[in-house]
């Protein structure tokens, strides 16, 4: 993984590595049982933005990769070419502290004009950003000429080891420095403005997007924030650990009961703690939650849009909190197609100025 283009190699002793296969963004699924009987070849999903889900097929102690695509008789030759028309590329830009920054812009390349980008960021746990196929979640904007771009920043598995590092523990907000370079360089590369920009992070790029709102609370640099189940209140849970997950969160965000570091790191991070009393007056806002979620407890979301809305309260029309009584941290696929259907539409419609 580099800048997240994968490759795969063939290992074996006293040999030069060969490479069996690449892509530019997305992700390889390995068989793990072919591993767990030794079997003599070994299968992997690869799930790209540029082309339809595939298997590929490596034999043991061979460089020959075959591709194999399930054959799709009941579906009609239009409806599959439309998931068959994304372009991939990456670009950089340069964070706060001069370091350089990759990004990932995908959009559709029938469509010739851009009409809006959705930025998105995880960055965290050194776990790679989730590009897979967009079409899952993203489909019907990148259909109607939005941009979805990919944030690489530091704290992701996206490059290498010290790159994830480098953006843990009390180092947190250089990923938020990525993140907000990453969304002024998209919005120079499509002539696109605040306006036509919407930031979006789950879980634990929750706690992303909400310090980009926080630094950015008048709309100057992003019009929308989209959030699904979001880690924001950040002090509370990191000194709380009879919080089923809090313990295992001290290798990414320190243990701010006993280090002054990482305490004041949370600290310069937290919605909670240092939203201006009006909130974010420039921003519009559409948060999602589970009632039944025990990884981000809903508490949070709650709080989050609360805090957002300002003391006075003036703009609930604009700061939407929606949830889901049964559904947990994440959602069964009946209903994420529901409300990822409602979410999208409801983002369209922030664009074309009709909410």
């Amino acid at each position: 993984m580099n800048e997240g283009r994968s490759t795969l190699y063939l290992c074996g002793p006293h040999k030069q590595p060969k490479v069996i296969h690449k892509i530019t963004a997305g992700e390889f699924r390995p068989n793990s049982w072919a591993k767990w009987h030794n079997a003599t070849f070994q299968s992997f999903a690869i799930y790209t933005p540029e082309e339809i889900p595939y298997f590929l097929f490596v034999g043991n102690q061979s460089d020959i990769g075959k591709k194999w695509r399930p054959p799709r008789p009941y579906l009609k030759p239009e409806f599959v070419k439309q998931f068959d028309t994304l372009r991939t590329t990456v670009h950089h830009t340069v964070s706060a502290d001069g370091t350089k920054v990759p990004y990932l812009l995908v959009k559709n390349a029938h469509l010739k004009r851009i009409k809006g980008i959705l930025c998105y960021v995880y960055s965290a746990y050194g776990s790679t950003t989730n590009v897979s196929w967009p079409h899952l979640g993203w489909g019907p904007l990148l259909r109607r000429g939005v941009a979805i771009v990919y944030c690489y920043g530091r704290g992701s598995g996206d490059k290498d080891y010290a790159w994830a590092r480098a953006g843990q523990e009390d180092r947190h907000i250089r990923t938020v420095e990525d993140f907000e370079a990453t969304i002024r360089s998209a919005q120079k590369l499509t002539g696109l403005g605040p306006d036509r920009t919407i930031i979006y992070g789950r879980s634990a790029g929750g706690m992303m997007v909400g310090a980009t709102t926080l630094r950015n609370p008048t709309g100057k640099l992003m019009g929308c924030t989209f959030t699904e189940v979001p880690f924001t209140d950040l002090l509370r849970t990191q000194t709380n650990m009879s919080i089923a997950l809090t313990p295992s969160g001290v290798s990414e965000y320190g243990n701010p009961s006993k280090h002054p570091k990482n305490f004041k790191a949370l600290l310069d991070m937290s919605v909670m703690e240092n939203i201006p009393e009006e909130g974010a007056s420039g921003v519009f806002v559409l948060c999602r939650t589970g009632l039944r979620d025990l990884q981000v407890l809903p508490y949070e979301p709650v709080k989050l849009v609360q805090k957002l809305r300002g003391t006075s309260q003036s703009e609930p029309n604009n700061k939407y909190l929606s949830y889901e009584k049964d559904e947990t941290h994440s959602y069964s696929a009946k209903t994420f197609v529901k409300t990822r259907a409602t979410d999208l539409a409801l983002l369209l419609r922030w664009l074309e100025n009709k909410i």
